[in-house]
């Protein structure tokens, strides 16, 4: 992919690489049920009462690698307080996601979006996409494009959500 390109066409569309979302008006997020890599159907609306992190991925994302694995040392960090992470591949089948997590060492459950009905409920428009969505199942902060650094603004937000 020609990233000078990408820029250019996310300067256009007034979206920037790392660019995020904070909801001015939280709203309910779109409700899915995915199938895990281990086989279990997910629902969204199970993890009610918890602060949920999703993020949204592809084998072939090179800056999805990057947050997959700051995503995995934030689950690490915070899964006792309460986070629940979900890794949700856009565009692989089984076997690549399930190699892709294994090779990146993920320590939270990752779902396979097949027929990408949750990557179009959530407005999918470029990779990667994180959402950080609060204890009510409202959506609180979306953060698109990723570079080391930007996992510490998440936290920053996640922390807040926790907290509250």
């Amino acid at each position: 992919m020609n990233w000078a390109l990408l820029s250019v066409a996310l300067s256009i569309s007034g979206v920037s690489a790392g660019a995020a979302e904070p909801a001015a008006a939280p709203s309910l997020a779109p409700d899915f049920t995915l199938r895990s890599l281990t086989g279990d159907n997910l629902r969204l609306s199970e993890y009610r009462g918890s602060v949920v992190l999703l993020g949204f991925w592809a084998r072939w994302c090179g800056d999805c690698r990057q947050a997959m694995q700051a995503l995995n040392e934030v689950h690490a960090k915070y899964e006792r307080a309460g986070l629940v992470t979900l890794g949700i591949d856009v565009d692989d089948t089984d076997e690549q996601a399930a190699a892709m997590a294994r090779s990146l060492a993920l320590n939270f459950p990752v779902l396979v979006d097949t027929y990408k009905t949750a990557s179009s409920s959530f407005d999918l428009k470029s990779m990667p996409l994180l959402v950080l969505i609060d204890r009510e199942g409202q959506i609180r902060y979306r953060h698109i494009g990723f570079e080391r650094g930007h996992e510490i603004k998440i936290t920053e937000h996640l922390r807040q959500l926790l907290n509250e």
